[in-house]
């Protein structure tokens, strides 16, 4: 039973369907479902990318291999994203700082 339920939130994750809360310099926050939350641990490679110990979660999921290299590189595009989106808009802002000068 409870390999089923770490598999049904695992293929939650693989299926790209959970909510996201917050991205932080080293973790994913998420809720499954609304209401199931997890802390995803993305920092130090594919290796490491587990549950967040440190953080409330709503269990220990399990993940082989693969899915770790998956889901990590999958987390880190977006955390890249959303850095990449910061870093041009204060890039617009200094720019438009520097037209007004």
């Amino acid at each position: 039973m409870i390999k089923q339920i770490n598999d049904y939130f695992v293929n939650k994750l693989l299926d790209e369907d959970f909510k996201i809360i917050e991205v932080r310099e080293f973790t994913v926050e998420l809720t499954i479902d609304d209401k199931y939350h997890f802390s995803l641990w993305i920092a130090n490679g594919a290796k490491y990318f587990e549950v967040n110990s440190n953080r409330r979660s709503f269990m220990h999921l399990s993940f082989d291999d693969t899915q770790k290299q998956y889901l990590h590189k999958y987390f880190n595009d977006i955390k890249k994203g959303i850095e990449r989106d910061r870093l041009l808009k204060e890039k617009e802002r200094i720019e438009s700082e520097l037209k007004n000068l």
